[in-house]
């Protein structure tokens, strides 16, 4: 059966760990001026989950990468 995760790479995204990149995403937005809850928004938030993954795991790191 195929997984609906195919891009799941095994890293456990903890509460504390998405309320941290929740916190660098709202930040972000209210730097670039973008609605939290619009589209562009939802396309970064997934930026952000795959940085997380990739070693990116503070803030700045977060916030650093999608400029």
């Amino acid at each position: 059966m195929a997984s609906s995760f195919a891009s799941y790479n095994g890293d456990i995204i903890r509460p504390e760990d998405m309320a941290m990149m929740t916190q660098a995403l709202n930040d972000w937005c209210t730097e670039q001026g973008i609605d939290p809850k619009g589209p562009r928004a939802t396309h970064v938030a997934s930026v952000l989950i795959t940085q997380f993954q990739s070693g990116k795991k503070s803030p700045d790191l977060l916030i650093a990468a999608l400029r």
